[in-house]
């Protein structure tokens, strides 16, 4: 057997399971997924890495590594053999690493990663006191099968511990060029220090489905989401073990994706994962991660991000540092509750919100709209109601249409929360009515049958709750975030069913204005409140008289 079937057989063996049709992966859930497996004794921790016969030091000159020093990174490259790469490549890439360490960690306020001290295959350790980045063919990886069970067919980058038993330091991987070999690549030989070895070409490039760029020429674009994912998945070694637990699997590529809008949003790249969350409505989000793809969930992070602001993650990891082995819906239940949020109301809000998305986007008004891609998303997946909502499971949603008659009936299993939206086709909005102790499904069958179109929206977070609990805002009257900074929308909850409207007061006793809700809550956007609140004390009560609540601006 040749040297080149001898490397290309087992890449088509990972392949096979991984195929994006030309879009990439991140390789650092291809590594978290192969140390599981051998965790869990399910293969070994060297598996098939003799079937590589040259030392990696073969595919390039070892007295010819590159650097590239920036104010918080060096970067490692070469210019000759499968791992080359350009001057224009490191140029871009030196300046969106340093834009990912300052959104991460001065806008965020996450914590700095800490840098390897030798790199894992260049195995340089000049500068120490720099985060490590090396450039390569990430296929050809030093160790490829003890460190990922294979080639990556098609990974954009990697960020992991060179040293397991230490993995809180870390690295940074970015393929050299976006290209990956395939079955059919040809092969092609190198010599340096008189040895002489083949390898499979890089020949298949990835590209982004919504642009149809090739990454290969627009490797600027790919660079940008790479730098603002990978490095965030450096940051998240700081709160996580992530080699060691897995009940934050699917929120480990969640939030990276979402930092990928957030850092270059007109790159689009994750539109090409949506599909994967949007296809499966009333699966649970672990088993969307788990089993199908956790890209997508990445438009929770986005609307997380709307409406809580840019440090709402950060709360979220510290959270999880200081409890590792919870589940990601107690955390989340536990910041909202800190901030006085409903949990529950928070994420059906969430459900509400990315039902319309595509063809439906312009039916929720943009001031409700939480990505401005929303229109551009898919549609998500809708199904013919049955005649009972029985058996759902937390973390989920699901999305089921109505007719005026023959109306599903809600078991009294369901501990989620539920409402239904209605629109006419030739309509400018949407209206959502939630369904609690007085308002039932059945209640409402004149207006489903008048509508053009009627959802019932159905979301659980967690399994810890009940339906009257879930379905009814047991908290006081409040408002929240307080103290309001400006970035988040500002809401008010708790409000009594009786009353249609708020008044804000100044602390001299002056209105500052009068706005109507609906049900028990009423956010207004940051834009908004800017215009109409000057930073200082505020009361605000339902209708025009009773108590006064207190808040404070201050941004």
């Amino acid at each position: 057997m040749s040297l080149f079937l001898k490397y290309v057989t087992p890449l088509l063996l990972f392949t096979t399971s991984f195929s994006f049709a030309g879009h990439g992966r991140c390789g650092t859930e291809a590594i978290w997924e192969h140390q599981q497996n051998v965790r869990n004794g399910l293969v070994a921790k060297t598996a098939y890495s003799a079937l590589v016969s040259c030392d990696p030091k073969a595919f390039y000159d070892t007295s010819n590594v590159q650097r590239r020093f920036t104010s918080h990174f060096r970067i490692y490259f070469v210019s000759e053999g499968p791992h080359a790469t350009t001057t224009a490549f490191i140029d871009t890439l030196a300046v969106y690493l340093e834009k990912a360490w300052t959104l991460h960690t001065q806008t965020l306020g996450m914590r700095a990663p800490q840098a390897a001290s030798t790199t894992y295959h260049y195995q340089q350790s000049d500068r120490p006191d720099l985060y490590p980045v090396e450039v390569l063919e990430i296929d050809m990886i030093r160790d490829t099968y003890s460190l990922m069970g294979g080639p990556c067919g098609g990974c954009y980058g990697l960020s992991f511990p060179p040293d397991f038993q230490n993995t809180e330091l870390t690295e940074l991987v970015i393929d050299n060029d976006f290209r990956y070999p395939s079955q059919n690549s040809d092969s092609l030989s190198v010599t340096y220090h008189s040895q002489t070895c083949k390898y499979p070409v890089a020949e298949e490039e990835i590209t982004n489905t919504s642009t149809g760029h090739s990454y290969a020429d627009y490797f600027n674009e790919a660079i940008a989401v790479t730098a603002f994912h990978e490095l965030y998945h450096a940051v998240q070694s700081q709160y996580l073990d992530y080699v060691t637990h897995k009940n934050y699997s699917y929120w480990l590529e969640a939030s990276a994706v979402g930092m990928e809008e957030i850092g270059a949003p007109a790159v689009n790249d994750y539109w090409a994962y949506l599909n994967s969350f949007f296809q499966n409505p009333g699966s649970t989000f672990t088993h969307i991660g788990d089993a199908i793809s956790p890209y997508g969930i990445g438009s929770w992070f986005l609307y997380n991000y709307k409406q809580w602001g840019p440090r709402f993650d950060k709360a979220l990891w510290e959270r999880i540092s200081e409890n590792p082995d919870t589940t990601f819906d107690f955390i989340y239940a536990q910041e909202l509750l800190s901030r006085k949020g409903n949990p529950d109301s928070v994420f059906h809000d969430f459900s509400e919100k990315i039902f319309f998305s595509g063809d439906r986007a312009h039916y929720l008004p943009t001031a409700k709209q939480f990505a401005e891609d929303q229109p551009f998303w898919p549609n998500m997946k809708l199904k013919n109601a049955g005649t009972e909502v029985s058996d759902f499971y937390p973390t989920a949603f699901s999305f089921l249409k109505l007719t005026g008659n023959a109306l599903p009936a809600i078991s009294e299993t369901f501990k989620g929360k539920a409402s239904v939206a209605l629109w006419d086709t030739d309509g400018e909005s949407v209206t959502f009515i939630r369904l609690n102790d007085s308002t039932s499904l059945q209640s409402l069958s004149t207006q489903i049958a008048q509508a053009d179109s009627a959802v019932l929206i159905l979301s659980q977070l967690r399994n810890s709750t009940s339906t009257g609990s879930i379905l009814n805002d047991s908290l006081p009257m409040r408002a929240y975030p307080n103290p309001w900074e400006g970035a988040s929308p500002l809401c008010f909850a708790g409000l009594p069913q009786d009353e249609h409207y708020i008044e804000v007061w100044t602390r001299s006793l002056k209105l500052a204005f009068r706005k109507s809700y609906q049900e028990t809550s009423l956010c207004l956007e940051a834009a908004s409140v800017r215009q109409s609140l000057a930073p200082g004390l505020y009361h605000f009560r339902a209708g025009n008289h009773g108590k006064t609540q207190p808040f404070l601006v201050i941004y």
